[in-house]
C-alpha cells in the first residue's frame, strides 16, 4: 500500500475527475472494471485495471498536449515502465505485462515534459 500512496501523492488527486468515457475498449461491469480519471487541467490521465486488462484510452481529451508519454505503474512493487510517446490523435491499446488476479496496474498518460513525476523506489 505504501507504493500506491506514494504514487497518488505525486499527482493532485483532489483535482481529478472520474471520466468513464475515456476508456474506449469494452469495459466489463464486474471486478475487472477499468476506472479512469483526468486531471481538471487535462494535463494527465490515470486509469486503473484491477486484473491487468488492456486499456485503450481516448487521448484526444488531452488537447493541451499534442504528444503524451505513457507509463505503467505497478502498485505492488512501486516500479514504473515507460511505454513511449504517443500523439493525442492516436488511440493505442496499452497492455500490461501480466494479467489475472494479483495483476493490478495503473496506466499514467501525461504531456511530454509534464511537471509530474512518478515516484521511484
Amino acid at each position: 500500500m505504501k507504493y500506491l500512496k506514494a504514487y497518488f501523492e505525486s499527482f493532485p488527486w483532489q483535482k481529478m475527475t472520474y471520466e468513464p468515457y475515456l476508456v474506449l475498449n469494452p469495459n466489463p461491469e464486474n471486478e475487472s472494471y477499468i476506472v479512469a480519471s483526468i486531471g481538471n487541467d487535462n494535463d494527465f490521465i490515470i486509469a486503473y485495471t484491477p486484473t491487468g486488462n488492456a486499456i485503450q484510452l481516448d487521448l484526444q481529451l488531452k488537447a493541451n498536449n499534442r504528444e503524451v508519454e505513457a507509463f505503467w505503474y505497478n502498485p505492488r512493487s512501486g516500479k514504473s515502465k515507460s511505454l513511449g510517446m504517443f500523439k493525442t490523435t492516436d488511440n493505442p491499446v496499452f497492455t500490461p505485462w501480466s494479467n489475472g488476479w494479483g495483476s493490478d496496474f495503473v496506466l499514467v498518460v501525461m504531456g511530454v515534459n509534464s511537471k509530474y513525476n512518478l515516484p521511484e523506489f
